[in-house]
């Protein structure tokens, strides 16, 4: 369930606007001048919407691999997580090395 709310109204109600959706399943859509800026939505909706979209992902990539070997696979993720890791270490070693200067 949604409803609709101006920038506005929005605004001019911001603690009750985000206590209502706090407890109920609804989906509040803030507009200006009829163009979609915010949604509005209670943690569990955000949470389900999350887990609903993680598990699309994997489904989409496991499609996509269905015909590989999966040790090779899992070589190949492995491999790229640990570029992440290094990038990761590097730039935050860089950040505390401006940090000292």
């Amino acid at each position: 369930m949604s409803r609709s709310m101006t920038t506005r109204e929005a605004s001019q109600n911001f603690f009750e606007v985000i206590a209502s959706i706090g407890d109920s399943e609804e989906t509040l859509i803030v507009d200006d001048a009829g163009e979609t800026v915010a949604v509005v939505l209670s943690p569990e909706a955000y949470q389900k919407m999350a887990y609903d979209r993680f598990w699309a992902t994997v489904d989409r990539i496991r499609e996509r691999n269905a015909d590989k070997d999966p040790d090779e696979v899992y070589q190949d993720v492995t491999a790229v997580v640990e570029e992440v890791r290094q990038e990761r270490y590097e730039a935050e070693q860089r950040r505390i090395a401006r940090r000292s200067r």
